[in-house]
């Protein structure tokens, strides 16, 4: 399987040739907390994840001694809830001006900030009043990863050779909100990168060959939060 390794690592000098046969492989490989032991630090909790990994790859003839292409596919999906975090949350006791579980006293519920009041009632989980709202949380945190690769080789004559290799790979990773800031934690991230490299071989004499290659390589990075996140106009900041 060493053409299959070439995908993770992204070690293209790896990626076979075809030939003037059909071949080809195929693989998944899953991780699920069904299967899993339970985390030796939690000892009650399983791992939430959930991962996928599957592909293939097939080469063969285009033109017999010719022409010849070969290509891979692998995709990876990842469900899984973010490490547990520990949030100080506002409580509905302390809304109502009681702090008292807090090791503080009382306060006029009038004087808080209404952008603040609107923030912590609409758009944050309101704390358990008895541990002065401590909140354990783990935030989706569900990915996807797609990977193209390809090849395709023409002996042109017994002097010159030439080939053509792409590569796709494209990272997704979901956003959420559902109106509630803690699942902000983790940010929208679409990302792609595309590789072209032709090459052409020229045995010019029996001791002296020319070798050319030429790539290039584009790249886009998106980050940022879903469309539907509150603005400070949200809850009345102008």
């Amino acid at each position: 399987h060493r053409d299959l390794h070439s995908f993770p690592t992204r070690r293209s000098s790896d990626l076979r040739s075809g030939t003037n046969a059909y071949h080809g492989t195929a693989f998944e490989f899953l991780r699920n907390n069904f299967f899993d032991a339970t985390n030796y630090f939690s000892q009650t909790v399983k791992d939430t994840l959930k991962r996928n990994q599957l592909g293939g790859v097939i080469g063969g003839p285009i033109l017999h001694d010719k022409l010849f292409f070969f290509g891979g596919f692998q995709g990876t999906i990842v469900h899984q809830l973010s490490n547990n975090t520990t949030y100080i949350l506002p409580t509905q006791a302390e809304l109502n001006g009681d702090w008292t579980a807090c090791g503080l006293g009382t306060v006029n519920p009038a004087s808080y900030n209404a952008s603040a009041v609107a923030l912590a009632t609409k758009y944050l989980q309101l704390g358990p009043s008895a541990t002065c709202g401590k909140v354990v949380f783990g935030p989706p945190n569900p990915t996807s990863e797609e990977q193209y690769i390809g090849r395709v080789d023409w002996n042109k004559s017994s002097k010159q050779t030439m080939f053509a290799r792409y590569y796709l790979t494209h990272y997704f990773q979901q956003g959420f909100f559902n109106n509630n800031l803690l699942n902000t934690v983790n940010p929208q991230l679409n990302d792609q990168e595309q590789s072209l490299t032709l090459g052409h071989t020229y045995s010019i004499s029996s001791n002296l060959v020319n070798s050319f290659h030429a790539s290039g390589t584009r790249s886009f990075i998106n980050r940022g939060q879903v469309s539907n996140l509150i603005n400070p106009q949200t809850v009345g900041i102008n």
